[in-house]
């Protein structure tokens, strides 16, 4: 729980305002860029969506994911340095699972609100497998496929932080443009789909699928942030590289 308001604290704020705690920023009218720390390429910050995105190495996420990879912290270590770098006030009991942000105390309308959050979010979630489902059962594959595919965009999903729908979809924004991008490549290089059956999957055609894996292999070669996440989202589905 005290993680989850930490989170929410850190989600208001914004990201370019927490960022110039831990790295120069460049502000030029509506822009805002930086130096990347990781490949030292230009990075843009974007406030409104709260995410960073660095084309050269192809890293982005929001201010904890930021953090987590700046100073090598664990997911809850990263809260807590953000919340001091920004004055967020927290304390600590003995149980460290009881920490809590002083004067958040949830009123019943807030409560109600989250609860309302968690069912849309919940139905979200429903409508996602089932539009996946929809999918993998509509191309010739078999029922192994079918699920190793599942597995492997809802993974790739969750490490980027984004949504299934829009991996799927023809969006291009940074993040889910490039989840879907490592998805497939996933399921090329390391699953044994063909192109066509990867395309049929992602509803593209054969010429984009094989530009898009191209494109992650050869990243892949080059970036250690981009053999990273493969290997974490390999993991995540219990494959081990050898």
């Amino acid at each position: 729980m005290s993680e989850d308001i930490l989170k929410r604290q850190i989600k208001k704020e914004p990201l370019s305002l927490i960022l110039t705690h831990y790295i120069p920023l460049k502000k030029n009218k509506d822009e805002v860029k930086a130096n990347c720390p990781f490949c030292k390429g230009e990075m843009s910050i974007n406030d409104t969506k709260g995410m960073y995105w660095c084309f050269p190495c192809q890293s982005g996420g929001d201010a904890i994911n930021f953090v987590m990879k700046l100073k090598n912290l664990k997911y809850s270590d990263a809260l807590i340095d953000i919340s001091k770098k920004i004055n967020l006030e927290h304390y600590k009991t003995e149980d460290k699972s009881c920490e809590r942000t002083i004067g958040q105390v949830m009123t019943i309308e807030q409560l109600t609100s989250a609860f309302k959050t968690q069912a849309l979010l919940l139905e979200n979630i429903q409508k996602e497998i089932a539009e996946l489902k929809a999918i993998v059962s509509s191309s010739k594959q078999t029922p192994e496929k079918k699920l190793k595919a599942h597995q492997i965009i809802l993974a790739t999903a969750e490490y980027y932080k984004t949504d299934v729908t829009l991996i799927k979809s023809k969006s291009r924004e940074e993040i889910p443009a490039h989840a879907r991008h490592v998805a497939m490549y996933i399921l090329y290089e390391y699953e044994n789909f063909t192109y066509k059956e990867i395309a049929s999957i992602f509803n593209r055609d054969h010429s984009t699928v094989v530009s898009y894996c191209e494109k992650i292999k050869s990243a892949h070669k080059t970036y250690q942030n981009i053999r990273t996440d493969v290997e974490t989202i390999l993991s995540k589905i219990g494959f081990a590289i050898i």
